[in-house]
């Protein structure tokens, strides 16, 4: 098995300011690589930032898409895989809390909550599969906040 090194970023986002959000992202991707990390990831809805009170603030958006498309562009300029968070609104405009995995040679993959609890039943829509994802020939997951409580995740 190959060996991978994670980052993992704390980060502040504001609600609503995707631009803002990205501009933010790109020291952190920057410093992780240099770091000489494979991946580095960023928290549950990050980009958009995250209100339990309205879907509207958080600025959804469809994935491929502008924000997907810009961090497509960060992992293979900074020659690293990132994980970050987003409102996802899909073709039928059911919104899902997504976290994207963009990688340097060009993959764009989604993993949407697929436990939502009480406080965000009405307003994010549960995911219905379980994706895996490959960094560096390493087979990965991932899991949002209350997935966690959940043991079949991981431990399929």
């Amino acid at each position: 098995m190959n060996d991978i090194c994670v980052a993992l970023v704390i980060f502040r986002s504001s609600v609503g300011r995707i631009c803002d959000n990205l501009d933010r992202m790109v020291q952190w991707v920057c410093m992780a690589g240099q770091a000489g990390a494979d991946v580095v990831c960023f928290p549950e809805m990050n980009i958009s930032g995250y209100s339990a009170q309205s879907a509207a603030i958080m600025k959804p958006e469809r994935i491929p898409g502008t924000t997907s498309d810009s961090l497509s562009s960060l992992a293979k300029g900074e020659k690293i895989a990132v994980l970050a968070g987003m409102a996802e609104i899909d073709g039928a405009g059911h919104l899902y809390a997504s976290h994207i995995l963009a990688t340097p040679d060009g993959l764009i993959e989604v993993y949407r909550k697929l436990h939502i609890p009480p406080p965000e039943q009405g307003i994010f829509s549960p995911a219905g599969q379980v994706p895996i994802f490959p960094i560096k020939g390493v087979l990965c997951g991932v899991q949002l906040c209350y997935d966690t409580h959940f043991p079949e995740l991981p431990w399929p």
